[in-house]
Formats: C-alpha cells, structure tokens, sequence
C-alpha cells in the first residue's frame, strides 16, 4: 500500500507520499522484498501525480502518459492532461487483469493535481479502480491510503495560516509519518509546483524528508 497526500493553493499544488514499495508475487502474495521508489512525478511542469498501487502499473501508466503528451507544451491544459490519465489508466489497468486472471483484487488509484492556465484555477483529482477511474475533484487537502483519516485530520488542525511553502511541506511529511503501517515508510517525497503569471512560468521543488525529519530540495 501507498499513503497520498496533497494540498492545493489559489495557484498550484504540493504533493507528498511515502517512498516504500512492497513486492508482491504473481499471485498478489508479498514476497517480503521491500524497496524505495518514487511516488510522485511531473507530467507536465504544471501537472502533477501521486500513485499508489501495483507497482509495475504505476510506473507504466505515468510512462506512457508522458509518451502521449511529449509533443504538448510544458504549461498544459490540466483538462487535456486529466483525460489523457484516465484513458490511459482504464486501458493499462484492464490489460493486466486480463493478463493476470489470478492476481486477487489488485488496486491502481492516483492523484492528479496543478494550475490550469485557461481556468485560472488549481485542481486536485482521484482516480481510483473502485468506480474505473471516474475523476473526483477533491477538497483543499486530501489524502488516500493506509490511516488516511490520521493523515486529514492531522493536515486540517496543522495547515491553517501557514504561508511559507516549506512549512506546508514539513505538515504534509508529518501527516505521513504519523502513520504507523508496515507498508508505509516514514521517508517522504514531495513535489511542488506553482504558476507565476506575470512571468508565464511554473516554479517546481522537489523536497525529500527522512524519517528524522531532515529535508533535502532541488528547484528543477
């Protein structure tokens, strides 16, 4: 399993989530392998994802979305993106289930978030194999895995007046680590990105936490 968490801004969106990957067998049974891995991915500089997960589907998906949109623009209609990750998981998730008929109730879900510059308007999205990948547009924070209701109720009494981004990215690490899963790593990824008008231009971070609370970013 996957913890997600996301937040989002009058222009852009943080997303976070843990780096542990647990394998799995053809037949869904863990193997016992655990590994660290990214979660979280640029699709375009204005588009951003969280998944959780088959491990080898999720990987796959963000793989091939990147492949459709290669020849868009970096700033991109987040409407045009969001179609094109919804078609996308459907096809790729109803590939494997028909190529692995004994793998049990094998889960695919995903955030997708970022500022439109046609709306003028910041989303975040769910999209989740329990109702085939129909968009949910969720609230100003949100989050879906393991103890999820810990890491909302943690974000909601934690966020309120904070204005400096790195304090938001902390309270979304904090939220994670909170959670006591054997499938959830207190290591953190987080992605950020935020749309400067004026200049037509996205400001993107990428901040990694460890369990001991000591960060590490890189504007990209």
């Amino acid at each position: 399993m996957t913890l997600l968490v996301a937040v989002k801004f009058k222009y852009g969106v943080i997303f976070t989530a843990d780096t542990m990957n647990t394998a799995v067998n053809i037949t869904g049974e863990p193997t016992g392998e655990k590994n660290t891995v990214s979660k979280v991915e640029f699709i375009k500089e204005n588009i951003i994802v969280s998944i959780g997960g088959l491990t080898p589907l999720g990987p796959n998906v963000i793989n091939i979305v990147k492949a459709k949109l290669s020849n868009q623009p970096n700033i991109i209609s987040f409407q045009k993106a969001l179609k094109c990750i919804e078609q996308t998981m459907k096809e790729q998730f109803s590939l494997f289930v028909r190529d692995n008929p004994n793998f049990p109730d094998p889960e695919l879900f995903m955030f997708v978030g970022g500022y439109d510059p046609e709306s003028k308007t910041a989303y975040i999205y769910a999209l989740s194999h329990i109702n085939n990948f129909r968009p949910v547009e969720q609230p100003y924070y949100t989050a879906i895995g393991p103890e999820e209701e810990k890491a909302i109720a943690y974000i909601k009494d934690n966020l309120q007046g904070i204005r400096d981004m790195n304090k938001v990215v902390e309270v979304l690490a904090e939220s994670i680590r909170l959670v006591n899963h054997e499938t959830v790593s207190k290591d953190t990824l987080s992605l950020t990105s935020f749309y400067i008008e004026e200049h037509n231009k996205v400001y993107r971070r990428k901040i990694e936490i460890d369990r001991f609370g000591e960060s590490k970013q890189t504007n990209l």
